[in-house]
């Protein structure tokens, strides 16, 4: 029997026959395999083949390699992923005390330790996916699966058998194949045809479930892993309500689902910085819940909102975007009910209605954000999440602002169509503005809130337009200023394009409507320019050295200086993306023709993936082996 450390199916081997080295890049992921090897044989069963696959690697975790998973992602000072810009940039990023303050406290922060500890002692790394998917539901969901199993005339699967295909499932995400039966197959050198690795000599280790297809047969017969697999249920085979079935397509996984998404809010917050984006669950199915995006690599999927701290890659928080969903409940109301705790923040909060409506799905996302801050408390200082333009709103970001007590920001690239009427009155000065002027300059632009009377005004000025004859001009809806937000602002930066960005975590509220970031040459020696300029850096927490290529250099690519904010953005956005490369990488998901089945392989890739997390972020060991 041989154990490999799985690469990507994409990735090509070493080019030369006696490398023993690592190769940069290709093993980053080789930590999660490692964990999932020892997550796939960490359960006791009662076969003696399982029980010394369970003895030879269930002790084993990760391989010293300075290409390990966590040796890149987590650094001691806070985790900082210095692949995205590479060692130097993140060093020259570092020098902003806003933004060396982020790196430095984006720490994961474990709610209670002491357990957590407890349970990898006890049962390694089971006992940390257990926090995510304990006994007691994996207990439940065994006996609706042996209920399938009576009731289709087969033999019931014991705890140990259960574990054992638990096993199975989990030790499939380390070797891809297309067809589940290759895993028992018996064919000569069908792993080594198939499966990439960097080092030759991986190809004759004893490391389990990588290449040796005895391994699978021997923990479990393939017709009998089958066939468990097809009865998998999330939920009583009794339970059914029609009124629930025929409105909401994700009634069969609810409970299994409000289950895992609890846990990750109780054991672990993230720390300072975070992201809110897109996760995709890849689905085969006919379902109402599957929606179909052509420009995204996984073109079908459930699709969710989740919330992943940036400094360990834990995923804090995730829910289901609600397609298809006919209940008549809202976003917000779907959440509350996994999380009674948020209702009385989020009632006070809704009130106020000048900002978001509460019926939408704007506020379950600061409800999401908000969540961090009634979890761990920031003190002092605040929290940042990250978006993108998706998300970006200003009456977001004054919602949140509101239900967080000011605890928790955004920052995120905004659209022009997101951008309400009394905010892009100034913006789209701004932008003509900065349309004539040289790459990496930048304008600072106020934020305001709505008028009180806005919707007064709108009819006002719709009873004046329709008085006018016909064809004559009709000039647009230009509504009056309300009160300035603090510390709110879009922040213009002209790249090869223009970005514009909204943020609510600015140091200082802006003295005026439009802040250039330059002084025109004819008022060099204005010592009221100079004051103006100073004051905008310092609302945008200073200025930080991006490098470009422009086309008139020849070795080295240009400086320009800009906003710290905008920096920020381009380190911190990527917290999602990069928990997708690691689910990617070693996934259980399969494209399924059950929509339960993809819940129940994303719930195990969720929970695995967050156990890896939490044992980086405790610097876990596992006897005889090194973190790095």
């Amino acid at each position: 029997m041989e154990e490999v450390p799985a690469m990507e199916e994409d990735q090509d081997p070493t080019t030369e026959e006696d490398s023993d080295s690592d190769l940069s890049g290709e093993d980053s992921n080789f930590a999660v395999m490692e964990f999932l090897a020892s997550m796939a044989s960490n359960e006791e069963v009662s076969p003696e083949t399982w029980e010394r696959l369970m003895e030879e690697q269930g002790q084993a975790v990760f391989e010293e390699s300075e290409n390990s998973f966590v040796a890149s992602t987590f650094e001691a000072v806070g985790g900082t992923p210095e692949y995205v810009f590479g060692k130097e940039a993140i060093s020259d990023f570092k020098s902003n005390p806003y933004i060396r303050d982020q790196i430095d406290k984006s720490k994961l922060n474990v709610h209670h330790e002491a357990k957590v500890r407890n349970a990898f002692q006890t049962r390694r790394a089971l006992g940390l996916v257990n926090q995510f998917l304990d006994r007691t539901v994996l207990g439940a969901i065994r006996t609706w699966t042996n209920d399938v199993l009576r009731a289709r005339g087969k033999a019931k699967a014991s705890k140990n058998e259960f574990n054992a295909y638990l096993g199975l499932e989990i030790a499939m995400s380390l070797v891809k194949f297309s067809r589940m039966k290759d895993y028992w197959s018996s064919k000569l050198f069908l792993g080594m045809s198939l499966v990439k690795f960097s080092r030759m000599k991986d190809y004759w280790s004893n490391k389990l479930f990588y290449l040796g297809s005895s391994d699978f047969a021997d923990t479990m017969s393939r017709d009998r892993f089958l066939t468990i697999r097809s009865a998998i249920v999330l939920r009583p085979p009794t339970a059914y309500q029609h009124e629930v079935v025929t409105s909401d397509p994700l009634w069969h996984c609810r409970p299994v689902l409000a289950h895992f998404q609890k846990n990750c809010t109780s054991v672990a917050t993230p720390g300072k910085v975070s992201a809110l984006d897109e996760n995709a669950i890849h689905c085969s199915a006919r379902s109402s819940a599957v929606s179909y995006m052509g420009a995204k690599p996984i073109r079908f999927a459930i699709r969710c909102y989740a919330l992943v701290c940036w400094g360990s890659c834990y995923m804090a928080n995730v829910v289901d975007n609600g397609r298809g969903n006919k209940t008549g409940m809202t976003p917000p109301q779907r959440y509350v009910q996994v999380h009674p705790g948020m209702r009385t923040p989020f009632e006070k909060a809704g009130n106020n209605q000048n900002f978001v409506n509460p019926e939408s799905p704007t506020a379950m996302w600061a409800m999401m954000a908000a969540h961090m801050e009634q979890n761990s408390p920031s003190g002092r200082d605040r929290r940042v999440v990250y978006v993108d333009n998706f998300y970006t709103r200003h009456n977001f970001g004054e919602f949140l602002k509101l239900l967080s007590d000011t605890k928790v920001r955004i920052t995120g690239t905004v659209r022009t169509n997101f951008i309400d009427q009394t905010n892009m009155v100034w913006v789209a000065q701004a932008l003509k503005r900065l349309s004539d002027k040289p790459r990496g300059s930048w304008i600072l632009v106020a934020a305001y809130n709505k008028a009180p009377d806005i919707d007064d005004q709108k009819k006002k000025h719709k009873k004046d337009m329709d008085r006018l004859p016909k064809g004559s001009e009709k000039p647009k809806f230009k509504p009056t200023l309300g009160e300035q937000a603090n510390n709110c602002g879009f922040v213009l930066v002209k790249d090869k394009q223009t970005v514009i960005m909204y943020t609510n975590d600015l140091a200082s509220t802006p003295e005026r409507p439009i802040c250039d970031g330059w002084i025109e040459k004819d008022r060099l020696e204005d010592p009221a320019e100079k004051s103006r300029l100073e004051t905008a850096i310092k609302c945008v927490h200073g200025l930080v050295d991006i490098s470009r290529w422009v086309g008139t250099e020849y070795l080295h690519r240009t400086l320009f200086a800009v906003p710290a904010i905008f920096v920020a953005y381009n380190i911190f956005m990527n917290s999602v993306d990069r928990f997708d490369q690691k689910r990617t990488a070693v996934e259980c998901c399969r494209r399924e023709k059950r929509v339960h089945m993809s819940i129940w392989t994303a719930l195990l890739d969720w929970s695995v993936l967050n156990a890896q997390s939490l044992l980086a972020t405790l610097e876990l060991k596992f006897p005889g082996k090194s973190m790095t």
